[in-house]
């Protein structure tokens, strides 16, 4: 079996800074809702499905999602 990893980065300092300037937490909750999503855009989950189902996939794998664009080769893993 396969595990695959999404790697997201969240930098309190940004949230920290709009809280202590009063922001309400509803806001700043929606606005970490769409830096999460940017984030999960630039991943290829059309690439990531087609791993999963190819024949070749077996034994204990761990690899981390493709992004687009990256430029790199369509997984590293770790056995």
């Amino acid at each position: 079996m396969t595990r695959y990893i999404i790697v997201l980065e969240v930098e309190d300092g940004f949230y920290r800074e709009f809280a202590e300037q009063g922001t309400i937490n509803d806001v700043l909750l929606e606005q970490l809702k769409l830096d999460l999503q940017d984030q999960l855009d630039e991943y290829d989950f059309q690439q990531l499905i087609m791993q999963m189902i190819s024949p070749e996939e077996q034994g204990e794998q761990l690899a981390f999602v493709p992004r687009k664009n990256s430029g790199e080769s369509a997984f590293r893993r770790f056995f």
